[in-house]
């Protein structure tokens, strides 16, 4: 008994899994403008997280302020490249995320508490608790 595998289902898969990518990159350009984005850490401690601003500059980098883009996050290239191209391999998430956390401290020392997107959230559920 022989077994034939059809090319067709793996051309399918491929396709899929193509389609996938570019249906989620397409919903979250449509968040982007016409949705909101709430960051449960922000609402929730009053603290912007290692990825505040990262909504911002991609908006931002669509309607074509690079500057301004680069100011709200300066890794916001980061993530893309990730998604796109397979860069999962243990080195380069750990590279990311060194990063990433480095730029949030960097941030958070120079930024916090006064300058967006690093001010506080003082209607957050803490910040409530605390007044």
């Amino acid at each position: 008994m022989r077994f034939y595998f059809s090319l067709d289902i793996s051309t399918n898969m491929l396709y899929n899994s193509f389609m996938k990518k570019y249906i989620i990159i397409i919903f979250f350009v449509i968040l982007l403008f016409f949705g909101g984005y709430a960051c449960p850490i922000y609402n929730t401690a009053g603290i912007p997280c290692p990825g505040c601003g990262m909504t911002r500059a991609y908006k931002l980098f669509l309607t074509g302020h690079l500057s301004d883009a680069f100011r709200m996050h300066p890794l916001f290239w980061l993530p893309p490249i990730f998604f796109i191209k397979h860069f999962r391999k243990k080195g380069y998430v750990v590279l990311a995320g060194v990063l990433f956390i480095t730029v949030y401290i960097i941030r958070m020392a120079t930024m916090f508490p006064d300058t967006p997107p690093f001010n506080y959230n003082y209607n957050s559920i803490l910040g409530v608790l605390l007044k």
